[in-house]
């Protein structure tokens, strides 16, 4: 296959040109500006590709200096001047990953697109999104934001885009939030753009519109995966409300949707009692994510406490005092008959430090204990513990 690359940029100067040194070797490169301040992203681009072009009708009023309103609008523009037989389309704050050469040589099979993964490379949340796809006049983009093309096809593990941040979305950092609500407002009818914009609230920890409209959201929507995702969104905005029933009720919605969601175990295990909350983590090690939209993964340190005496009390304390930055458990010897050998065995494999209160020396409950996580340390002042975490971690 032949392969056009389509991009859109606006004052993308600080990451343009690692883009387009990650497409360099495509047949052709289309860049289309949608109203940058001053020439330097073109100028970047120029020493890339001939094709630069200006577009301002995604902009409100038409105007190079009007907000962005559309990029459907802007990234169907770029596909005006796309001439090969396939379309690459990725963001000036992405890069590709993948060597082009493997991507012309790809033997594409039914539909017309190939989802690749796309890893932030600040989160490590990772979605799969079709951006690669047949040069038909019939395949457009659509929605002016979080956009979609008309075009279902196969996925690729092999294909792989970073998307980092930029100084536009730095500059405009309402634009995606302004979009969103234009959008619901005059389309009320309409979920996708609802969930999308549950999670823009959320992110600025507005849990209570967040909540309503995650709540709004999955009553009108038909699509598994991402109303799966909204009940998660769900709960952790309840969290934020400090109303732990609605959350466990929308954890355990997104589980009963999708069993093999592994976040939506863990925050059902999260706000479990002690022996259900392992259980919960032994559960979520057999997740396998299929069919999951968003895989966001979980980056707290585990810390396992093992004591003669019951712990639990303090492990509490510590999970409360580093403001969810460790996932600890302690784990009684009474644990081995009630929650039993394997989901024990599964936590410790899985841990970052041992914490053993005692001369637990090698292991425990028959269980081999790594000796290079092993943390021997006999104190029960929380700040210092959290410290001597942090120094081991």
């Amino acid at each position: 296959m032949s392969i056009s690359v389509a991009i859109i940029a606006r004052n993308s100067e600080d990451v343009i040109e690692r883009c387009l040194e990650s497409v360099k070797d495509a047949d052709e490169i289309i860049v289309v500006d949608t109203g940058s301040d001053t020439e330097a992203t073109k100028d970047i681009a120029r020493r890339y590709t001939e094709h630069v072009y200006d577009y301002w009708g995604c902009n409100e009023g038409g105007k190079r200096d009007g907000l962005l309103m559309d990029f459907s609008a802007a990234r169907n523009e770029a596909l005006r001047y796309c001439t090969m037989s396939h379309v690459l389309t990725i963001d000036t704050d992405e890069v590709l990953e993948t060597p082009m050469e493997r991507l012309k040589a790809y033997s594409q099979g039914k539909g017309a697109a190939v989802s690749f993964r796309c890893v932030s490379a600040l989160t490590g949340e990772e979605h799969r999104q079709p951006r690669l796809y047949l040069n038909d006049p019939m395949v457009k983009w659509h929605r002016p934001v979080h956009n979609f093309i008309n075009a279902r096809g196969e996925y690729s593990d092999d294909f792989l885009i970073t998307y980092y941040t930029n100084n536009q979305k730095k500059k405009d950092a309402d634009r995606t939030m302004r979009i969103l609500k234009r959008y619901v407002e005059k389309n009320k009818d309409n979920a996708r753009e609802m969930y999308y914009l549950g999670k823009e609230y959320h992110k600025r920890r507005d849990y209570k519109k967040a909540y309503d409209m995650f709540k709004a959201y999955v009553q009108k929507s038909k699509f598994p995966g991402e109303k799966a995702d909204a009940f998660v969104m769900m709960a952790r905005s309840a969290v934020g409300l400090g109303r732990y029933t609605d959350a466990v009720n929308a954890a355990m919605a997104a589980v009963n949707m999708n069993p093999m969601f592994k976040e939506a175990l863990e925050l059902a295990g999260d706000m479990s009692d002690d022996i259900n909350r392992l259980k919960f983590r032994h559960l979520a090690k057999s997740a396998t994510n299929a069919d999951v939209l968003f895989i966001r993964p979980d980056k707290r340190k585990v810390v396992t406490i093992l004591s003669k005496d019951d712990k639990r009390m303090l492990a509490s304390e510590i999970r409360k005092a580093s403001k969810g930055r460790i996932d600890i458990e302690a784990i009684p010897r009474e644990f081995a008959l009630t929650i039993g050998i394997p989901t024990i065995r599964d936590r410790i494999k899985s841990s970052d430090i041992i914490h053993s209160m005692d001369e637990v020396k090698d292991k425990i409950f028959g269980i081999l204990l790594p000796e290079d996580k092993i943390l021997y340390y006999n104190e029960t002042d929380v700040t210092k513990i959290i410290e001597m975490y942090d120094k081991c971690l």
